[in-house]
């Protein structure tokens, strides 16, 4: 010590400075359970010391043991639905984590409505129902009607999500229904549509314009693609849900919107992938086809969204950057916008006004969540100004999006 006038004091072995050895996490199995807990984990990796603990999403693992230093067995504790921190921490302070370390899932429970649901008549006069899959249905019921908004009678009931059925009796035309149903109950109806066996479908015609088919969806390895062709589609408001359990393992979805849909649309486009709903309202879609697809044969013209979940190494990534204490609690998403002619691409470097971007699982034990994004331009990761709360954001540059819990400051 030293004062001003230069008079000192030393006194030996005033402070001691010891060695804090950091845990390493090199995998979490299984990385995801049921947000009522009780998930058996193990948890690998390195210099696990003795009395070492575990929380996840903030709160201790449960029935937690060192089997040696490189493995701890525990069970997951209550949380949040949506990825949650997993931190290992030594006695001496020393502790790592992972910011996409366990991912609740949503409980099983009565299951939601179909997403989607169209119902259409094939060239030899077969009525043909389709529904998107629901989450937690063991089947689907069918209900029909002779007039809109019923009474409606119950028709059958199938593990399938598509249904042919000849002409029903007493009279063609019928209104259709459909509820997915498991052991906890039933979900809602979807929106009724209405198929009449005697009249002509171009739906299989090979001369037909405009496909009856609102939307195709399908996976391609690791990746969804969604296509909405038929024109006319986009003049209201339309849900694009692929949140389906069909797609727990998909990390990119592209969402392909036909120059001639894209051309006439008025309404807004919601896209739900993850923990992530994207909505274009109808001018940022004719935006896109005016700038780059006007001109351009519409058979192979298209407004493309691109999302993809870019996982737990660009989460950690991110965390290097982010302020001292903070946590990810959402996937990392990168989010593009392009048209495509062909197969030339016309990437835009700004998403046109009114789009948003929201993320959809806000973990409870949330302190101060901030949304923060990445972009070529700025090279760092920074707070998304445009906020029109926590976690809702006006969407105007492509790249990385996150939702960041900032803790106390």
């Amino acid at each position: 010590m030293v004062n001003p006038d230069e008079g000192t004091y030393t006194l030996a072995k005033g402070f001691t400075y010891y060695h804090v050895e950091a845990p390493v996490i090199s995998s979490v199995n299984p990385n995801e359970g049921p947000a009522t807990g009780g998930t058996a984990i193990s948890i690998s990796g390195s210099k696990f010391a003795r009395g070492v603990t575990v929380l996840i999403g903030g709160t201790p693992a449960q029935n937690l043991e060192r089997v040696d230093d490189t493995l701890i067995k525990a069970t997951t504790p209550p949380g949040s639905t949506g990825w949650q921190e997993l931190r290992v921490v030594n006695p001496d302070g020393g502790w790592s984590a992972l910011a996409q370390g366990f991912r609740y899932l949503k409980p099983r429970g009565v299951p939601e409505a179909p997403p989607w649901f169209t119902a259409t008549v094939s060239n030899d006069h077969k009525i043909k129902l389709r529904w998107g899959a629901a989450e937690f249905a063991n089947d689907y019921e069918i209900w029909a009607s002779k007039v809109p908004g019923g009474p409606y009678t119950f028709l059958t009931r199938t593990k399938d999500t598509t249904f042919y059925s000849e002409a029903l009796p007493e009279e063609a035309g019928y209104f259709f229904r459909v509820r997915a149903v498991n052991e906890f109950g039933y979900s809602a109806f979807t929106g009724e549509e209405y198929a009449d066996a005697e009249e002509e479908n171009d739906e299989e015609n090979e001369n037909a314009q405009v496909s009856k088919t609102e939307v195709v969806i399908k996976p391609v390895a690791g990746t969804v693609e969604a296509t909405l062709s038929q024109e006319g589609l986009l003049t209201r408001d339309y849900q694009l849900d692929l949140n389906s359990s069909h797609y727990n393992n998909i990390k990119q979805y592209v969402i392909r919107v036909a120059a001639g849909t894209a051309r006439q649309a008025s309404g807004t486009l919601s896209i739900r992938a993850g923990d992530v709903t994207v909505a274009l309202p109808g001018t940022a879609l004719f935006n896109v086809y005016r700038s780059t697809l006007a001109g351009f044969d519409e058979r192979d013209a298209w407004v493309e969204v691109i999302l993809a979940d870019l996982g737990q190494a660009e989460a950690e990534a991110a965390l290097k950057e982010l302020p001292r204490g903070a946590r990810v609690i959402s996937r990392v998403w990168s989010i593009k916008l392009q048209g495509r002619t062909g197969r030339r691409l016309h990437p835009q470097l700004y998403f046109p006004a009114g789009t948003v971007l929201s993320f959809t699982s806000l973990p409870v034990a949330v302190r101060k969540p901030v949304m923060y994004f990445f972009t070529p331009y700025s090279d760092r990761w920074q707070p998304v100004s445009t906020l029109y709360a926590p976690q809702v954001a006006q969407l105007r540059l492509p790249g990385k999006y996150a939702l960041v819990d900032m803790g106390v400051q």
